[in-house]
């Protein structure tokens, strides 16, 4: 099994109670400028298949704006996938439908048609390393699931910081999360090899007492190519938008891409 299929197993449990409502509800607000594009873009309530969705955080948030009809997410994580159940169950919410499955091992066809397929976080880019051709396949599975009609909405990093910052196809980063995450920072060793970046993270809890290391590879995207690969599976209404909501409310070198279905 590729690394990217396992890379986020074990993330978002042993939470006690405490720690896990205030950790719902700081997700819940880190997702409103999401919703807030959503909102541009829809004008009724809309069915949605989230892929990636970690623990559907878009999906309870756009249910409790109103707009949403139904919602799909697949996630490949087990313990992502049982701590979105877990959240879906205490806020009593019966049109969202988690679905613990590999995005291509899954039956698209018992999927409705859906007004938006949404693919934040980078998603996109762990599936062409895991397998060559898989960027091309969900685009073609997503194209054919639209509405005549619907959107794809996907968020892309070029990875320029990374790539800018390597002597001899490496580098060391760090970062530091929000005061409500439970990891205060996370530490990259980043290697670049046949167009992709082999990213090990470190994890460091907020108090220093644990560590938690995952590893994923990520093909980075240019705008152009991102919209050359929208054209050539037949999206339409191609356009970047360089943020969610206002100025500077995305990560350095990301961008969202949206493409529609009209035939």
């Amino acid at each position: 099994m590729h690394i990217n299929n396992t890379s986020y197993d074990g993330f978002e449990s042993n939470f006690c109670d405490k720690q896990e409502f205030v950790y719902r509800t700081s997700k819940l607000c880190d997702v409103q400028k999401n919703i807030n594009l959503i909102k541009n873009n829809f004008n009724e309530k809309i069915t949605v298949l989230d892929v990636g969705s970690g623990n559907s955080k878009f999906l309870y948030a756009l249910n409790k704006c109103g707009m949403l009809h139904h919602g799909y997410g697949i996630e490949i994580s087990k313990s992502r996938y049982l701590f979105a159940e877990k959240w879906r169950k205490d806020l009593d919410i019966s049109n969202v439908t988690n679905i613990h499955s590999d995005m291509f091992n899954l039956e698209w066809d018992l999927l409705p048609e859906c007004d938006l397929i949404y693919c934040p976080d980078m998603v996109f880019q762990f599936f062409e390393p895991t397998n060559t051709g898989n960027g091309d396949l969900f685009l073609s599975k997503a194209y054919n699931k639209l509405k005549d009609g619907g959107k794809l909405i996907m968020e892309l990093d070029t990875c320029d910081l990374i790539l800018n910052s390597m002597h001899d196809g490496k580098v060391k980063l760090w970062r530091e999360f929000d005061e409500n995450d439970p990891w205060r920072y996370m530490l990259w060793d980043c290697n670049y090899e046949n167009n992709c970046i082999s990213l090990k993270k470190t994890f460091i809890k907020r108090d220093l007492s644990k560590c938690s290391n995952s590893h994923v590879i990520l093909h980075p995207y240019s705008r152009t190519e991102a919209i050359s690969m929208l054209d050539k599976m037949h999206y339409t209404n191609i356009h970047i938008q360089e943020y969610w909501n206002t100025d500077k409310d995305t990560e350095h070198d990301e961008f969202i891409i949206i493409g529609e279905k009209n035939d």
